[in-house]
């Protein structure tokens, strides 16, 4: 007989999943193979209170699988970033839809950039990597945290539920059960990774940042008949424009770093901006590798001592 699994959170706390199992198994014997745990996975979404440690674990050992494939083939920087935006970072975005980011999701993708990107720390400063359109390269990594947030405001918005009332309703069950119960119980930590708490807390966090007002969303949702990918560009696009990624902090660093050359021929507040300018125009001029050998030998020097 093939294995199911039987939901455990009838049990009381104290109960042991193992005499669980073996109490069903003396009423029911033809289910004595079933499998009994506090967790299950539903459309590719772990459930229950074994699940919340679960929920990455899928997306997680896919993403290390992948990237241990791409750096035998010992790829340069311009196939290896879009490998990550084609090949891993989608690996995350079906659980993001629903979940909210935890340390195995954080340690995969620590993996990533320690794998794929870990000797461009020299010549490359922290934050680049993610913003390197704006200095003309023709790619750059996307932003996995932006695109969680934007999928679970697509989700609320493109499922029709009143997130703000069920939220309420939740908030008050869970309060509840806090009331009685100890921290310890096995349920605590299960509502932590509570599927429509996470939505909400997308959800509210996009209407204060004024995503519900602006005419592009409201327009985009009014129209919505089936293109939910449409709305969520537009809503990725709104969120990165609200916090304005850290752009002006980027152009300071490499100011820092010019400060080890002395051109009298150009002022120090002016040669940032057209040492950018140099680098975008050779996008769509020269090939990757040559724009990025101008940008190393812009960095590499690093910043004077004391910097």
């Amino acid at each position: 007989m093939t294995p199911a699994v039987v939901d455990s959170t009838l049990c009381t706390p104290d109960s042991h999943l193992a005499a669980f199992a073996n109490r069903i198994a003396s009423l029911l014997p033809h289910w004595e193979d079933f499998i009994v745990r506090d967790w299950a996975e539903y459309l590719g979404v772990m459930l229950g209170p074994g699940g919340t440690s679960l929920m990455w674990q899928n997306p997680c050992r896919k993403c290390v699988d992948t990237v241990k494939r791409w750096k035998q083939i010992g790829a340069g920087l311009f196939l290896k970033t879009l490998a990550s935006n084609i090949y891993i970072f989608p690996l995350f975005s079906y659980v993001g839809q629903v979940a909210k980011p935890d340390k195995h999701m954080e340690d995969a993708l620590a993996f990533m950039r320690t794998s794929l990107f870990a000797g461009l720390g020299q010549w490359l400063p922290p934050g680049f990597l993610s913003s390197l359109k704006a200095f003309g390269f023709p790619t750059q990594l996307n932003d996995l945290g932006v695109s969680i947030f934007a999928s679970k405001v697509r989700l609320a918005l493109s499922s029709g539920i009143d997130v703000d009332f069920e939220a309420t309703e939740l908030r008050l069950h869970i309060n509840a059960f806090l009331k009685n119960n100890p921290s310890t119980h096995p349920h605590t930590q299960w509502h932590s990774q509570a599927i429509l708490k996470n939505v909400w807390l997308a959800v509210n966090e996009f209407r204060e940042l004024g995503g519900f007002d602006a005419p592009e969303i409201r327009d985009c949702y009014r129209n919505l008949v089936g293109d939910t990918k449409g709305i969520q560009k537009k809503i990725h696009a709104f969120i990165s424009g609200a916090y304005g990624g850290n752009l002006s902090g980027l152009c300071h660093k490499i100011r820092t770093r010019l400060q080890r050359w002395t051109i009298s021929e150009v002022h120090p507040g002016h040669l940032e901006g057209r040492i950018r300018n140099r680098l975008k125009y050779l996008q769509g001029q020269v090939k990757p590798v040559a724009w990025i050998v101008y940008f190393k030998t812009i960095t590499m020097l690093g910043p004077p001592p004391g910097a």
